[in-house]
């Protein structure tokens, strides 16, 4: 059974000093406590009339013209932790104290939204009607503080009687859908989807769009999601040429990372040094590098500002994965060399002699993945181009049999086009050495008007059957395939090689 977590010591690890916490607060205190400063940055808690104020209990009372380090007022406090109580006491005694901001310019309607407390929103826009649409001093508004909350019910509630703050952009000209992407809150970024779905696509004045935002998160489900509905912003660089990788390093969680890798072509060189030396030595970059390359064997080199330096483990990690590389190009020339003995050995033999070369210089890739990484490199074989062909052939052959239906004539140029691009493709497919994802990918665009029909019928089938088991043959990315955006940049985001493979 799993023990329930000691919420007093979890207060402790957000850099609370222990004596702060009073001896007589309850687990239940100390959670409600915890949930609440979760979100701030370590040691947000500087003196312990801040707990009180957060608690307001009448055993643990804190002054009223207290001010933290941020110049956050118990106005501030109040509204975080929902307190009308509180907020109706200091209007009584101190009017204008809920109209004043801290150092960054964020009111009391501010952490109500970071809150998610309604009933405070309502009470501010009864009384401080004018701080409901006040911004931050870098153009914050609650729409901002909500979204990067992920409290759905508080975006609602925006649109109904402030709507236009869902347009607003901050001096950044970051839109709430770029605070809602560092949540990782599927249910917004669902929400968004519903209720502003022009702003997915929006990028900020950095170029950032909301994949950026979403790789920084700790949700891998929330970069699933941006692949799933919004496929065309993966492969997107900011105006720093850096991608949902050098993001999702700021995540600080390994499996995020290699998320990022996968979902961008596995690059084999990452360049760290856009980011500040100050910036990554605030993250545990080092711990997360080293989980991620036990799991990760395509990354053989990266670049880090100055000032950092890679673990040894690290380092001996990224040497491996570069071995690996190397063994997978040179049976990738093995098998598929023209009139060369070793070409025409059987699978099998080449299969051990592959895995007693991986295993040779690495212990880290397990069974299944190895017979994953060979069957990638084999399958670029002559069988499996006429196997290829002969599944476009299927296709070319039902389309001209639909051309001798009466019903069908008044299609019959559309047919006959879509015959060509078939045509086209099966010769694509024959020709080939070895067919990659560029060549497929510029077939899928120069033929996308058809594909991408919204008509019932064959292509409609084709689009999600013959890509698909092309694909799943000579082992290519169907989403780098069938991506219609083609970023200039796009050649360094595609794997190298042809057997680089995410283990799973």
């Amino acid at each position: 059974m799993t023990k329930a977590p000691h919420y007093r010591q979890l207060l402790i690890s957000l850099g609370i000093k222990p004596h702060f916490i009073p001896k007589y607060l309850s687990e239940e205190q100390c959670q409600f406590v915890y949930f609440i400063l979760k979100p701030f940055t370590a040691g947000f808690i500087k003196e312990q009339w801040q707990l009180g104020a957060l608690l307001w209990d009448k055993f643990y009372h804190p002054k009223l013209d207290s001010l933290d380090q941020f110049d956050n007022h118990l106005g501030h406090y109040a509204a975080l932790t929902g307190n009308t109580t509180a907020l109706e006491l200091i209007k009584k005694t101190r009017p204008d104290k809920h109209k004043k901001a801290n150092r960054a310019g964020n009111t009391i309607a501010h952490y109500a939204a970071l809150g998610g407390h309604l009933d405070v929103l309502e009470w501010i826009r009864k009384n401080y009607p004018v701080l409901m649409t006040q911004t931050s001093h870098q153009g914050y508004t609650l729409a901002h503080f909500a979204a990067k909350a992920g409290h759905v019910h508080v975006l609602q509630w925006i649109k109904t009687h402030y709507s236009h703050l869902l347009d607003w952009k901050n001096k950044t000209g970051s839109l709430f859908v770029h605070s809602a992407a560092l949540s990782g809150d599927i249910p917004t970024l669902e929400w968004i989807k519903l209720n502003r779905p022009r702003h997915l696509k929006t990028r900020n004045n950095q170029d950032e769009t909301l994949a950026h935002g979403v790789a920084a998160s700790p949700n891998p489900e929330a970069l699933v999601w941006i692949k799933k509905n919004c496929p065309e912003l993966i492969p997107v660089l900011n105006n720093k040429g850096q991608s949902i990788v050098h993001f999702s390093i700021l995540s600080t969680e390994a499996k995020q990372f290699n998320l990022a890798l996968r979902l961008a072509g596995y690059p084999a060189t990452l360049d760290l040094r856009a980011f500040s030396t100050k910036l990554l030595k605030s993250q545990p970059l080092h711990t997360m590098l080293e989980q991620a390359l036990q799991s990760n064997y395509t990354l053989t080199e990266l670049r880090l500002p100055q000032g950092i330096r890679l673990t040894q483990k690290s380092e001996c990690l990224l040497a491996e994965n570069k071995k690996i590389k190397d063994v997978i190009h040179i049976y990738t020339a093995f098998c598929h060399e023209k009139n060369k003995g070793i070409s025409r050995l059987p699978k099998d033999i080449l299969f051990r002699l592959f895995t007693d070369s991986i295993r040779g210089v690495s212990e880290r890739l397990s069974p299944l993945l190895i017979t994953r990484l060979f069957n990638k490199i084999y399958n670029g074989s002559k069988p499996n181009r006429f196997k290829g062909a002969w599944l476009v052939e299927k296709q070319i052959a039902d389309l001209r049999q639909q051309l001798i239906q009466p019903s069908s004539q008044i299609q019959a140029v559309v047919i006959d086009s879509k015959i060509d691009a078939l045509m086209a493709l099966k010769q694509l497919i024959l020709c080939a050495d070895h067919l990659t994802e560029r060549e497929l990918k510029n077939w899928y665009q120069a033929h996308g008007e058809f594909v991408n029909q919204q008509a019932s019928g064959l292509f409609r089938f084709f689009k999600k059957t013959l890509i698909q088991s092309l694909c799943t043959l000579f082992a290519l990315n169907e989403s780098t395939v069938t991506n219609m955006t083609n970023h200039p940049d796009e050649a360094a985001l595609e794997p190298e090689g042809t057997a680089l493979l995410k283990p799973g």
